[in-house]
């Protein structure tokens, strides 16, 4: 199990909780992605400080997914079984479980934000797409990243939250840097700890998300969404006020 660091700094935006200043595995000179399937404890990522001390995940699928128990593919496409978080344990598993949560610090209460604290992040926050310049330590200069800033409405306190794109299979989906000139999609992309009740199959969990949309370039909207639990995103931790 790899907690969250103790020593994280935290931001109060007036909310039911507290938002940390960075994802998990990122520091203010390192914006790095770590990318999680959900309930997951080793990342992708090409942080060299972490490469040097063990090997990431570098395939995403159900196929890698830690809590499957049974793939059967049907006419109308795969169902499938899960040890732990299943309907047949839904009456006592119905979010993310902190065994299970990278995000969890049982000395600072860290965990990874439910859908409603993401919703209360919506709902009191202002939210503009900004870079964010910082001196790369490991690059030895000045890396720009892309995101969007939350501005509270409440106490005018920030948070920045960056372009992280995702992972599905051997692929990093939607990084590209978000300028208006670019074509290209980005996104950023970030777990929430809810399971999604899909037609008595948990096979998806709420999402955060931010960024051009395939239908919309000029959409950059935050908004709720669910994603196949298997998927690599960025996690933001919170912990109560």
């Amino acid at each position: 199990m790899v907690a969250f660091e103790d020593r994280a700094e935290d931001v109060d935006l007036g909310l039911s909780v507290k938002w940390a200043k960075y994802n998990v595995n990122c520091t203010e000179h390192n914006f790095q992605q770590f990318l999680y399937a959900w309930g997951e404890q080793t990342p992708y990522t090409k942080d060299e400080s972490y490469l040097h001390h063990r090997d990431p995940k570098v395939y995403f699928s159900w196929y890698s997914y830690f809590d499957i128990k049974s793939i059967e593919q049907k006419s109308w496409g795969p169902e499938i079984r899960f040890k732990k978080y299943d309907y047949e344990h839904f009456t006592h598993v119905g979010t993310l479980l902190n065994e299970d949560d990278v995000a969890y610090s049982a000395k600072e209460g860290w965990r990874t934000p439910t859908k409603a604290e993401w919703q209360e992040l919506l709902d009191n926050t202002s939210a503009w797409r900004k870079e964010y310049t910082y001196y790369n330590e490991e690059l030895k200069k000045d890396t720009t990243v892309y995101g969007f800033e939350f501005t509270s409405r409440k106490n005018g306190n920030k948070i920045f939250l960056p372009i992280t794109g995702y992972m599905d299979g051997y692929n990093l989906h939607n990084i590209e840097p978000m300028r208006p000139e670019d074509e290209k999609l980005a996104k950023g992309v970030y777990w929430a700890s809810d399971l999604i009740d899909y037609h008595g199959f948990y096979m998806y969990a709420s999402a955060f998300t931010f960024g051009r949309d395939r239908h919309n370039d000029s959409n950059y909207d935050p908004k709720l969404v669910t994603m196949e639990r298997y998927k690599g995103l960025a996690i933001r931790p919170v912990r109560k006020t």
